[in-house]
Parts: structure tokens; sequence; C-alpha cells
């Protein structure tokens, strides 16, 4: 009988009646089991058994879900306590909660009663080396790009001084902006401090009422164009300051 290159993952049978997979979006159960398959199967240098560096990119890139969904879906997942994220330079660390107590047979009833103990004692052997969503080969290379990722960070701090609102990638996904769109906000309103605005408009429209923020884009006709009205509005507001002399 032929081995499966990769190891596995375990999943409980009643997966299929948690919250994740009945009740919520399509996508986010795809999200949930590609975090789960990416965390480290065991410690390593840079990281415990459970837990890994993610990027909402990759996760985008693997599940083909848009930024929106996904961080809606990260935000549940710390919310319902299965996951604890840090943020880290261009990512953030990810830990599964409860890995070692789902991902260890010990931890399920076997359904028949024929098993015997040499049986069991096999199972969990097979568990401590087939429970892997990350062989050694991915933790070097994960090792390799953590190392360039935080030698490329060093330099870009020495090249400039870091302005402490600048964006991550994770701050981003909830207006959906990439990187061009917000240097055009800032060549259309060279006075105003885009990034701190924005970072304001997340804060007090977006956390305080997402319904109703949502009800607001929809009245604009999409993002983009909300948030155009909003910095419209700051830049009259500071020109009329600055007639009045403030």
């Amino acid at each position: 009988m032929s081995k499966i290159d990769g190891g596995a993952t375990l999943w409980a049978r009643q997966t299929i009646d948690s919250d994740i997979f009945y009740n919520k979006p399509d996508k986010w159960f795809k999200i949930w089991f590609y975090l789960v398959n990416e965390a480290n199967h065991k410690d390593n240098k840079q990281f415990k058994r459970g837990s890994c560096f993610m990027k909402y990119e990759w996760i985008m890139e693997k599940t083909k879900a848009n930024s929106n969904e996904v961080d809606h879906c990260i935000r549940w997942l710390k919310s319902a306590t299965m996951i604890a994220t840090r943020k880290a330079t261009r990512g953030f660390t990810l830990e599964v909660l409860k890995y070692n107590t789902f991902q260890s047979l010990e931890t399920y009833k076997s359904d028949t009663k024929s098993d015997s103990k040499s049986e069991m004692k096999a199972k969990q052997k097979r568990n401590e080396s087939d429970t892997i969503n990350k062989n050694d080969k991915n933790d070097k290379n994960l090792e390799k790009d953590i190392k360039r990722e935080r030698q490329a960070s060093d330099i870009n701090k020495t090249k400039k001084e870091v302005d402490p609102l600048e964006f991550s990638f994770e701050d981003k996904c909830w207006y959906g902006l990439d990187d061009w769109r917000i240097k055009m906000y800032s060549g259309k309103y060279p006075h105003l401090n885009i990034n701190y605005l924005l970072q304001d408009i997340y804060k007090t429209k977006f956390l305080s009422d997402p319904l109703r923020y949502k009800k607001e884009i929809a009245i604009a006709g999409g993002v983009e164009k909300l948030i155009w009205s909003w910095l419209g509005q700051e830049e009259k507001f500071r020109k009329r300051k600055e007639a009045k002399g403030g």
C-alpha cells in the first residue's frame, strides 16, 4: 500500500455540526481548513506546535477568498477563541488554539470495540509522525522566508523613518484599497494625512458600527466613492480652518 506524501491532519466528525461549517459562509470553513493545515505539526526555532507565520495574501491565494472574506473570517475565529494572532513584519503569527487536543488520536473515542491495545498504540505512534501539515523541508523554507523579510524590513528602516500609522496588509483589508489607491488619495489631497484619516475612519466608523458602514457603502455606490466623499469633506474643513487662520 503506497503512502501519501505530506502527512495528515485530523478532523473530528463533529466538525460538520460546528458553527463555522453549518452556519457561516462557505469560504470561512475553507479558510479555517487552510489555517489548521498550515500550522506547524511540531515545534521549530520560530514557532511552537500549532502555530506559524501567516499572510493574508497566502490565504487569499490558496482559498480564492477576497480580502474582506478573509478579514471577517479571521476576526470571527478570534472572537470564537479558535485562533490567536499577533502582528508581525509583513504578516502575522497565527496560533491554532486547542491544536494539541484536536490533533491527537488519544482525544477521540474509538467506534469499534475490537481495537486492541497494540492497535491503539500503533495508531498513536502513527499520529505522532503523520499528523503533519508541513514537512521539515517546508519548515526550513519558512525560516528562510522570515529571515529574508526581517532583513528587508531592517533595510527599509535604515532608508526612511517608518510612519507609525503606516498600514499593514491586514489593516487595509477592511476597505479593500490597494497601495496605488492610497497614493492616488495622497496626490489628490497632499495636505491631508491620509494614513491618519483612514485609520480614524476605520476605528470610528467601521469598528463602531459595521452594519451602518455597509449601508453607507451601498448608498455611495462603493467603498472607494465613500472614502472619496469623506476625504473631500476633510479637505473642505481644512480649507475653512486655514481661511480663518487656524
